[in-house]
């Protein structure tokens, strides 16, 4: 379940325009945000990334529970996602991401999806 919803979850980051600048040796499929890139960016920069994955979230679930091809009984990851996360402020989920890089540097290579997914959704979502 976690590798699929991680999986889902890099699938909508990898359809979202960046936000942040890319290196120029950077090819389209090596442009996942990760720790390095999210601690140098400015607080616009991440309000926009967090905006930017909250809408491409909203549209998706919106759209599983209309088009009715979801049974009503059983949660899809995004659904799972989008319950999670819809009591997250903006500036909550960034401090969140900063707190985990902050306390653990060594993950920087870790996609901000992954610390999102660890911080805001995982806690949420696990089932007793």
């Amino acid at each position: 379940m976690k590798l699929l919803l991680f999986a889902v979850l890099s699938g909508i980051i990898l359809s979202a325009a960046p936000v942040f600048a890319a290196d120029k040796n950077d090819s389209p499929g090596h442009r996942l945000v990760d720790g390095t890139a999210w601690s140098q960016s400015s607080l616009a920069e991440k309000r926009a990334y967090i905006m930017g994955i909250s809408d491409l979230l909203s549209v998706e679930y919106l759209y599983q529970i209309k088009s009715g091809k979801v049974p009503t009984d059983k949660q899809t990851t995004i659904q799972e996602s989008y319950r999670a996360l819809e009591k997250v402020s903006i500036e909550a989920a960034i401090r969140s991401i900063d707190a985990f890089y902050k306390a653990k540097p060594d993950q920087k290579a870790l996609p901000v999806l992954g610390a999102i997914f660890i911080q805001l959704i995982e806690p949420k979502t696990k089932k007793n």
